[in-house]
């Protein structure tokens, strides 16, 4: 479903994900290579219209995902200690729930790591759902 080393064509609409944040569509505008960075850039545009750039090396692309899915699924987990304030970390994305929910079963039975520890005595895991 997801590939690292994927290369696009241009003009290929597809999800994306930098740095393993949320996945977000784009159109590929084309490609570059730059010395100032160690890979190679491509261009692309965003569902609405700004134009950027990301080295190929931070991307993951899902060329599987159809392009018209509503919903992205956040795995995320709230931490709290006593008496202070929550926070919220997104541990990882999916275009499913089931996916989602299966994500969050490995993390607890220790087969599967997330993006970021958890290291609060007091947490708790969910899944949010995102609109596109």
């Amino acid at each position: 479903m997801t590939s690292e080393n994927y290369r696009p064509q241009i003009a290929e609409t597809l999800f994306v994900s930098l740095y393993k944040n949320e996945p977000f569509l784009v159109t590929i505008t084309g490609f570059d290579h730059d010395t100032r960075f160690s890979s190679e850039q491509f261009k692309y545009r965003r569902k609405d219209g700004r134009e950027e750039f990301a080295t190929l090396c931070e991307a993951v692309f899902y060329q599987n995902v159809p392009i018209d899915i509503a919903f992205i699924y956040a795995v995320e987990v709230e931490q709290h200690e006593f008496m202070e304030k929550s926070s919220f970390c997104k541990l990882g994305f999916f275009f499913d729930p089931t996916s989602a929910f299966a994500f969050i079963d490995s993390i607890i039975a220790g087969a599967a790591k997330p993006r970021f520890e958890v290291d609060s005595e007091f947490f708790e895991y969910s899944v949010r759902v995102l609109k596109v």
